[in-house]
């Protein structure tokens, strides 16, 4: 004889499967996290993550507490969710601005002003990159050093081919060129009278046709 316990497992596993307007338990599972992620970007972006909780985070995406733990151990790991989505989005547009540019000096010009072009246009996610994973945890800057690592590799590939053979490091100098222009852009963000972003994107091109002209050009390498 089945017991009352065995016949609701079996129900519980049945509803997990089923469609509910249209939408597959997996399907859901998938839009209540895009929800999250979309919620994060605003209140941490807005109102800062160190003054944020899970029940603002879940107002904003329209869902309960239950959704928010079945997709996130805590506010860190959901930050460090946001952060990466944001620096993958910053990535996907600084790829797609490079493939329209035939010369170095054209893909150097386009990383400034695709950068400070997004962080202008999308201001919760310019703080939520720049300012909100400072000193929050191991964990969260576990995320930001792999994302870190992940542009800087993506910016030796298409903007330093290679460096004078014995001299200079590439990835050093990728690493050199991120970190100055991600310390421009947090001055930017914070100086009580910024200038425009066209104006900070000069002066990070200045700064990066400088680094890039210290290496040798070679055949660029494949990603």
């Amino acid at each position: 004889m089945t017991s009352a316990r065995t016949t609701r497992t079996r129900q519980g596993r049945s509803q997990q499967g089923r469609s509910y307007q249209g939408l597959s338990a997996a399907e859901r599972c998938a839009e209540r996290r895009e929800r999250l992620l979309a919620a994060a970007r605003v209140v941490y972006g807005g109102q800062g993550y160190r003054h944020s909780t899970v029940k603002a985070v879940c107002d904003e995406a329209g869902l309960t507490q239950r959704y928010f733990y079945e997709e996130f151990a805590s506010q860190e790991a959901l930050l460090g969710a946001a952060y990466a989505r944001a620096m993958g989005e910053v990535r996907g547009l600084l790829l797609t601005a490079w493939a329209a540019e035939a010369t170095l000096e054209g893909r150097v010009q386009a990383t400034a002003s695709t950068y400070f072009g997004y962080l202008h246009a999308n201001p919760q996610a310019a703080r939520l990159i720049l300012l909100e994973t400072e000193g929050v945890s191991g964990n969260v800057g576990a995320v930001v050093a792999r994302e870190l690592a992940e542009t800087t590799r993506l910016l030796r590939e298409h903007l330093l081919y290679g460096a004078q053979a014995g001299e200079l490091d590439p990835d050093l100098l990728a690493l050199g060129l991120l970190g100055a222009i991600c310390q421009l852009a947090k001055a930017w963000w914070t100086h009580p009278q910024p200038p425009s972003a066209d104006k900070m994107a000069a002066h990070a091109a200045a700064i990066g046709l400088g680094v890039v002209g210290a290496g040798e050009p070679l055949r660029p390498e494949k990603s």
